[in-house]
């Protein structure tokens, strides 16, 4: 995604519903569900009647994203995360590009407000898995030279923390009319490019490479 694009979404205003303000939409089908987690966190359970969709997803290739929204256009979109800031970011994102839709908070607000849990379907949790793999750490494999992978909770989650961060700066530079507000471009670049050098004293490749 353009991050010029996304920066700009981010200033967007959509609005924050609440489970019970959601149920209703949700049941009568107005209303489309999307857990935009990562396919990781989908493994202890997902909202009844949600679509798996990571943000991962939505801010790269748009491998699962792109069919969805072309069988979705003008259905209302509500999305949840693990506590509310991923699914803030993803609902600005799509309003930006002309969607109806809304924050409808953290998992353990529907945990809380007593909707369905169910499993993670198996396949479509491998299938998203897939689209959503992330960058790569090093791994020793006794057998054949270094070979470099990046688990999810280090990779995609982080890629989105740094999103994050950069937006921040970004807006405080603003509200401040200071130049230091140019510092979110770093941890944007890093994002985006999917390297990060605050790893590499650490030992720590954020790019997947092969050494043969």
């Amino acid at each position: 995604m353009n991050p010029l694009r996304l920066i700009k979404a981010q200033f967007r205003i959509v609005a924050r519903f609440t489970p019970a303000e959601c149920a209703a939409r949700v049941r009568a089908g107005e209303a489309v569900l999307i857990d935009v987690r990562e396919p990781k966190e989908w493994t202890a359970g997902v909202a009844d009647r949600a679509v798996l969709l990571s943000l991962a997803d939505l801010t790269g290739k748009r491998v699962r994203w792109k069919p969805f929204l072309a069988t979705h256009d003008g259905r209302e979109l509500l999305l949840y995360c693990g506590a509310g800031v991923r699914s803030a970011m993803a609902a600005k994102i799509l309003a930006a590009e002309g969607f109806k839709t809304a924050n409808a908070g953290g998992f353990p607000e529907w945990v809380a407000a007593g909707w369905p849990i169910v499993p993670s379907p198996a396949a479509h949790g491998e299938h998203a898995e897939r689209a959503n793999r992330g960058p790569t750490i090093p791994v020793r494999n006794h057998n054949r030279r270094d070979k470099f992978t990046m688990k999810t909770n280090i990779g995609s989650i982080d890629r989105t923390i740094r999103l994050i961060a950069a937006l921040g700066i970004f807006g405080a530079g603003y509200y401040f009319k200071s130049w230091w507000g140019l510092a979110g471009l770093l941890p944007l670049l890093t994002a985006f490019v999917r390297f990060c050098p605050a790893y590499v004293p650490f030992g720590i490749s954020t790019c997947a490479t092969d050494k043969k």
